[in-house]
């Protein structure tokens, strides 16, 4: 018994009664589901993995402390999180999408694909910074493995094709200005060391001195030569067969099962009440 005067197979008989109105709500929502999930705009998904190349150290004894000991590599600990950090870096993300003019991409809501124009006021337009917001909080995510080293890059754009590609291009783009940037560092210290090197009188000094020399000769030159200086890719991305956003089939049958369900308990709840109203009369 369910209540005084309504049993469990009053209800089920209650919900029988009702089967094709039970049965029509499911199906509607189903069908509204469907056709909304079809006015989505389709996102797909393209990883990337790879592994941080560190630099080369210095060898041989440290130098004598002081600016030479930083000079030696002292900074050399942060180097890998300047380059995890430069993935999902907004002034990088900005950069990088003025160039490749991905604002369309990012903002799909925005823009007119077919007219190739944006639907809001020319005062609102949305900048590079805008699109790069929307990536880094809603596109982009960077996870680095700390067992076994290895970095995902996850990026989810629109277009099949321009997200495998935007992945792949977003870490080669990362790694050349990380290139560019230990190349003039290279330069800076080099310059330094050399004008120190001319004025030391102490022979270790100028002992240690020459073996930072030989150090930074080394980074710079894999800074100006290889395919790639910080970053090796491991699995390059690859053109998804299939959107991970919206899901039609699974949306509709949910959907479906789920408004179903609210319906045999809504059917459940009047018998109830019925019972209850008769009951006090």
């Amino acid at each position: 018994m369910v209540g005084k005067d309504v049993s469990l197979s009053d209800l089920l008989y209650g919900m029988l009664r009702r089967a094709p109105w039970i049965a029509a709500a499911g199906v509607i929502a189903a069908i509204a589901t469907f056709f909304w999930s079809k006015q989505q705009i389709k996102q797909y998904r393209a990883d990337v993995q790879l592994v941080y190349v560190a630099p080369p150290d210095s060898q041989g004894s440290a130098p004598t402390g002081g600016v030479l000991s930083f000079l030696s590599g002292g900074e050399r600990g942060s180097d890998k999180a300047i380059a995890l950090a430069s993935l999902n870096s907004r002034a990088v993300l900005t950069e990088y999408v003025r160039l490749n003019s991905m604002e369309p991409l990012l903002l799909p809501k925005l823009y007119d694909r077919a007219a190739e124009r944006w639907k809001v006021a020319a005062a609102d337009v949305p900048t590079a910074g805008d699109a790069a917001g929307v990536m880094r909080s809603k596109a982009l995510v960077v996870k680095e493995d700390e067992r076994n080293g290895t970095i995902t890059i996850t990026l989810d754009l629109p277009d099949p094709t321009l997200v495998a590609s935007h992945a792949d291009g977003l870490v080669a783009f990362v790694d050349r200005k990380l290139r560019l940037r230990a190349s003039a560092e290279s330069r800076d210290k080099l310059a330094y060391l050399s004008s120190q090197l001319a004025s030391a009188q102490n022979a270790d000094l100028k002992a240690s001195i020459a073996r930072l020399i030989e150090t930074e000769l080394r980074r710079q030159a894999l800074a100006r030569t290889g395919s790639s200086y910080a970053f090796s890719v491991i699995d390059p991305a690859v053109v998804p067969r299939t959107q991970i956003w919206p899901r039609p089939m699974m949306f509709t049958v949910v959907a479906g099962a789920l408004m179903t369900l609210m319906a045999c308990m809504i059917s459940a709840i009047v018998d109830l009440l019925r019972s209850d109203k008769a009951e006090r009369a």
